[in-house]
C-alpha cells in the first residue's frame, strides 16, 4: 500500500550547506549505520570523512573509475546507483548524494534505484543547485542551448577539466524532486531553501561577481525561500 507522501519546506539558520548537510546527517543516522554515498568519487569531497566518522560502513558508487582511489569507503562500486541497485537492496539507512541530482537523465528511475537500496525506515539526503535560482536557470538555458561546457571551461578552466560531468537538470527542482519521490513511494520529502552567495561567485566574472551577494541579500530579506540557490532534499521511506 502507497503511504500518502508528505511534503515540507523550511530553512536552516545558517547557510553553510555542508553545516546543514551534516546536521541532516546526524538527524537521520544511527550510531551503527550504513551509508551509501552516491557520487562519491575520489574522496576528495569535504563532506565525505565527516560521512566516515558516522557511518559504521560507507559504500560509494560513481560512474568515475577514479572511486576506486577513495580512501574513504569501505567498497567502491565503478557505474550508476541504477545500475547496483539490486545488488546493494535494502542494505542502507542512508544513502546520500551531493550534487549529483543536477546529473540525473531520468529522475523517477534514479529515485526508484535509491529507495531500493534503503531499509524500510531509511533515508535520502541530497543537496543540489535549484533550478529556479538564477544559476540554475541560466545553467539548464546554456545547457539546452549545448554551450553550457564552453563557458564552464573559460569560467572554471582546470577545475572543469577534472570535476565537471554532463548535466541534465530533470531533477533539480522542487517539483521534479517531490514528483521522483512520490513515484519511488518515499513517504516524506522535506526540502531546505539555502543560498550562501559565495557558491555561485566563482562562476560570475570580473563585477558581475557583486551580483551574487546582493541578489542573496534580497531573497533573505525577502524571505524568498523558492529563489534561493541551493537545495537540501531529505526523503524518508
Amino acid at each position: 500500500m502507497h503511504v500518502q507522501h508528505t511534503i515540507g519546506e523550511r530553512q536552516y539558520g545558517t547557510d553553510d550547506q555542508y553545516v546543514c548537510l551534516e546536521r541532516a546527517v546526524d538527524e537521520a543516522l544511527g550510531p551503527l549505520g550504513r551509508v551509501l554515498d552516491v557520487g562519491a568519487g575520489g574522496g576528495d569531497n569535504v563532506y565525505v570523512s565527516d560521512l566516515r566518522e558516522r557511518g559504521a560502513e560507507l559504500v560509494g558508487v560513481d560512474p568515475d573509475p577514479a572511486i576506486g582511489a577513495n580512501p574513504f569507503l569501505d567498497d567502491a562500486l565503478v557505474g550508476r546507483i541504477e545500475d547496483h541497485a539490486d545488488e546493494l537492496a535494502g542494505g542502507f539507512d542512508l544513502v546520500v548524494a551531493v550534487y549529483v541530482l543536477e546529473h540525473v537523465e531520468t529522475p523517477i528511475e534514479f529515485f526508484e534505484a535509491v529507495a531500493r537500496c534503503l531499509t524500510p525506515t531509511g533515508t535520502f539526503l541530497a543537496l543540489t543547485p535549484n533550478l529556479t535560482h538564477y544559476f540554475g536557470l541560466a545553467a539548464m538555458i546554456t545547457n539546452r542551448l549545448a554551450v553550457d561546457e564552453v563557458l564552464l571551461r573559460r569560467l572554471r578552466g582546470p577545475v572543469v577539466e577534472e570535476y565537471h560531468f554532463p548535466t541534465r537538470y530533470r531533477a533539480n527542482s522542487t517539483r521534479a524532486i517531490v514528483a521522483a519521490a512520490d513515484r519511488a513511494r518515499f513517504a516524506s520529502t522535506d526540502i531546505t531553501h539555502l543560498d550562501d552567495e559565495g557558491v555561485f561567485r566563482p562562476y560570475l566574472p570580473g563585477r558581475l561577481a557583486r551580483f551574487s551577494e546582493l541578489y542573496s541579500r534580497t531573497v533573505h530579506h525577502f524571505e524568498l525561500a523558492r529563489a534561493m540557490g541551493t537545495l537540501l532534499v531529505s526523503c524518508r521511506r
